[in-house]
């Protein structure tokens, strides 16, 4: 794992142009090794003249693990100082400082997945620099103006005028344009306000915090009034995140052994914000500790670049629980911004609020070196390589620089300066002096839970059976404890006739593959009577028990789902249809239909939260177990809410004839969308096909490579992946994405049943091609449920979507039914029938 960031900074359009551009103008002497289409070769066309020596560093040949300075030679080229004639959109450059950045390592790779195009052996490497004018051919650009943009790894360049930038503020140094005022302080902004969408007091962590982009996102966020962690690699640069950076916190990864537990105690809370620059196991521990609702801006995944294999994340399901948007992008998508962004930052540079720390190499003999040293962690702050003889020039006329700072912590920069030979005035670091504040939180001890619990307005939460459901939240269940301020009111059932209560009980906690003998089936009894002050309970008689994937989740002893684990010996609970029996709430009557969370149970005992009563009774009341109910919600939210779909888009739906899948093909054609579904059988198969109405289908167990299946049916990409399944199908479906892909996540059913998850090792495309991945929970949705009737029912009664369901007749038959569920077995919605009315 390095401690670094990188930023994918062009679309691929604009690499596209800028390198090949930049190739066919790279030594007007020498003839063009490639040449584009839309750019004449102008080797033949320069007139004879006084040549100047252009000194290159060449990448060698691709590379494939970790680079070494040995991939790249420094060459003498010759270069002509004249712009060849009729060259009105290029520039001849002299390059002052180079940058060094993490993504150019994926450039090196000949087979590159980043679609950003490889380099070329034999010719310089490209990256962002800042530069001096020679000569333009550009009415915008003057001799001797100043700018940043994409350019070579060479003294002087031609390269054109697209994605240049003029330097207008001179008043701050010139290297400052390739890092906090360039692209990679927009790849801070952008990643932390724009997709981060921050909150005064939320919690911020940030990977390779030291770096570039790291120590802006922690600045800015603290800024922001936040509470900041950032990690890195060596001492030096924690205490550099600490003491000049300004994080709350900071700590050593390669120190901690568990990176789980050394979050954990630095976000006893969670985290609201992770800034993403390292990917793998670092990605993985994070997912773990994430809050509801938190936001993963994907910057970077630097620790994967130089690995042949990527690093599978396998906590992915926790995007799901805990309704994460994770979200790559690349900075040339937000380059608009960039005068909003200048307005905002350089305020703060001038008055001393915001620090930026460079590394800077002198020299273009030393390229090689500085830009290896990046993935190795050698660099403190954002790696700057010089020309040699471009300082400024007013620099060399002082006897001295004090340097409000120590030896200790600048000792990069303090080097390049002070090196022996070097023309440089001498620079004496003489503080700064820091005074450290500490505090110590007598709380710590205080049990979460009931902390929580006392801090809920009263009334908010009720405990039936042990599930604790805050009302104004939906949450269910949170917690399995009981709590003096809560009452339960199974104590308060006074003593009459009783009937008999048919259950299904988990047997015990359930690990790998549940098995029907995991569940029992028990006689047990009931009174049919609301206990005495009974305001906001209803007892219910169950008609239909709904089986759905999630339920798996809840059988697991230390379920990391964020939804809380059953009880063994208790009843299972998930939705289900029902009538209402007796109840204690005004708006609740006998013999109401309703549907909501309930028991695997002939009777129940439920809160009102949640509860929503049945007014259409021109459908089968089974329907509100299924496209009437949460399933049809889940489908219907995560296709338009999170989708965001647009007509002609290219959408694949996994598990597509499940009780969501059938849906959103239905949705999606009816939006006028081109749609391919998966399922595990023939029969599936064509059902999909003719009755949905899926373009297309396939048995995804009848194709050997699912990546090579996916480019057959989406030869130009998925706008919208639907999420069932998660695991081997969402690696192959990432590199099968089109740029701005949109993936909701309603579930990943493969992973369920695994004790340890399938590791997704793709996820370097999220950046790549900008790809928003979100997970959510249909209760945050429900308030959308009466528009999501107005638009499926009049669909359901004109026979626009039709809904298959697999009913299992009897509460006898539940457990082998929703074992079923998790092998295949069933065929549409998978629904219990426990009675009939």
């Amino acid at each position: 794992m390095i401690d670094l960031n990188i930023v994918l900074i062009l679309s691929l359009f604009l690499f596209d142009l800028v390198e090949k551009q930049t190739r066919s103008f790279k030594d007007i002497s020498v003839c063009v090794h490639v040449q584009h289409k839309h750019h004449k070769d102008f080797c033949n066309t320069i007139p004879e003249m006084a040549e100047m020596r252009n000194k290159q560093v060449i990448l060698k040949d691709y590379v494939s693990g970790f680079p070494k300075e040995s991939d790249m030679n420094i060459v003498d080229s010759t270069i002509t100082l004249k712009l060849p004639q009729g060259s009105n959109d290029v520039v001849l450059l002299k390059n002052l400082y180079l940058s060094c950045d993490p993504y150019m390592r994926i450039r090196m790779t000949k087979d590159t997945t980043a679609e950003l195009g490889a380099l070329t052996p034999g010719f310089p490497l490209t990256g962002f620099g800042v530069s001096k004018v020679v000569e333009s051919g550009h009415p915008d650009y003057k001799k001797d103006d100043l700018v940043w943009g994409i350019t070579n790894w060479e003294e002087y360049s031609l390269v054109p005028t697209t994605g240049m930038y003029k330097i207008e503020h001179n008043d701050v140094p010139l290297s400052y344009y390739i890092g906090i005022l360039g692209m990679l302080g927009l790849t801070a902004y952008v990643g932390f306000f724009e997709l981060g969408s921050p909150k005064k007091g939320e919690n911020v962590y940030v990977s390779a915090a030291s770096s570039a982009v790291g120590q802006l996102v922690g600045q800015f966020a603290k800024l922001h009034g936040c509470y900041v962690v950032g990690s890195a690699g060596t001492k030096e640069k924690v205490d550099l995140l600490k003491n000049k950076f300004g994080y709350d916190e900071a700590f050593n990864y390669k120190e901690e052994p568990d990176l789980n537990a050394a979050l954990k105690r630095y976000f006893p809370e969670g985290i609201d914000i992770y800034f993403e620059n390292v990917g793998g196991k670092t990605l993985d521990a994070v997912l773990l500790n994430m809050k509801l609702h938190g936001r993963i801006p994907v910057s970077g995944m630097i620790s994967q670049y130089n690995l042949t294999q990527p690093e599978g994340v396998t906590n992915l399901a926790q995007i799901i629980y805990k309704r994460i948007r994770f979200e790559g992008f690349v900075i040339s998508d937000y380059f608009h911004l960039y005068t909003k962004f200048l307005e905002f930052v350089l305020p703060l540079i001038r008055e001393g609020k915001i620090v930026y720390v460079e590394d800077i190499a002198e020299g273009l003999e030393n390229g090689p070196a500085a830009l290896i040293g990046l993935y190795s962690g050698r660099n403190v702050g954002k790696q700057v390589q010089p020309i040699k003889g471009v300082l400024v020039k007013k620099y060399r006329f002082v006897d001295g620089v004090l340097v409000n700072s120590f030896l200790e912590m600048e000792r990069g920069p303090i080097k390049a300066l002070t090196d022996e030979g070097s023309e440089n005035p001498l620079v004496y670091p003489v503080g700064p002096i820091i005074q450290t504040i500490t505090s110590s939180d007598d709380d710590a001890n205080m049990l979460e839970c009931l902390s929580w619990l006392d801090d809920q307005q009263p009334c908010s939460v009720f405990l039936n059976n042990n599930i604790l459901i805050n009302v104004q939240t939906n949450v269910w269940p949170v917690l399995y404890v009981q709590h003096k301020h809560h009452k339960d009111f199974s104590d308060t059932i006074p003593e009459m006739a009783e009937v008999r209560n048919k259950q299904v009980i988990l047997k015990d906690y359930v690990s790998g593959f549940p098995k029907e003998s995991d569940l029992n089936i028990v006689d047990s009894t009931i009174t049919l009577k609301l206990p005495q002050g009974s305001n906001d309970v209803v007892l219910l008689k169950n008609l239909y028990l709904s089986c759905d994937p999630y339920m798996r989740l809840l059988m697991t002893k230390d379920t990391t789902a964020g939804l809380g684990a059953l009880t063994p010996g208790s009843p299972l609970t998930g939705f289900g249809v029902s009538k209402v029996v007796e109840s204690g709430h005004p708006d609740y009557k006998k013999d109401d239909s309703v549907w909501s969370l309930t028991k695997w149970e002939e009777y129940s005992l439920v809160p009102t939260t949640g509860i929503f009563k049945i007014e259409h009774n021109d459908v089968p009341l089974s329907y509100y177990t299924g496209i009437l109910g949460m399933p049809g919600m889940t489908a219907y939210a995560g296709f338009f809410e999170l989708g965001s779909p647009k007509k002609g888009e290219n959408v694949y739906v996994s598990a597509a004839s499940g009780a969501v899948g059938q849906l959103v093909g239905q949705f999606a054609k009816l939006h006028g969308c081109y749609v391919v579904g998966s399922a595990g059988t023939k029969e599936k198969v064509d059902l999909l096909k003719n009755k949905f109405g899926y373009d297309e289908a396939f048995n995804y167990k009848e194709e050997p490579d699912l990546n090579a299946t996916l480019k057959r049916y989406f030869p130009e990409g998925i706008d919208i992946y639907f999420e069932n399944v998660g695991g081997k199908t969402l690696d192959a479906v990432l590199l099968n994405m089109r740029v701005h892909g949109r993936i909701p996540v309603s579930g990943m059913i493969s992973q369920y049943n695994l004790t340890q998850p399938e590791g997704v090792t793709n996820l370097a495309q999220i950046i790549y091609k900008r790809i928003r991945i979100e997970g959510f929970v249909i209760s945050d949705y429900f308030h959308l449920y009466t528009k999501f009737l107005e638009f499926v029912l009049p669909l359901i009664r004109e026979g626009k979507v039709v809904y298959v369901e697999d009913i299992a007749e009897g509460l006898e038959n539940g457990p082998a039914a929703l074992i079923g569920l998790y092998s295949g077995r069933n065929v549409g919605k998978q629904v219990v029938a426990v009675a009939h009315e």
